[in-house]
């Protein structure tokens, strides 16, 4: 059961830190854009 919340966390995680940089860099963009 441990070993299962580690294998689902982790990809999520990492999508969640993927995701927020391109959040991030959309977000400079469009104010350097603007």
């Amino acid at each position: 059961m441990h070993q299962l919340v580690i294998v689902v966390s982790v990809p999520l995680v990492i999508l969640a830190i993927v995701l927020g940089c391109c959040c991030y860099f959309i977000g400079r963009s469009r104010a350097r854009a603007i």
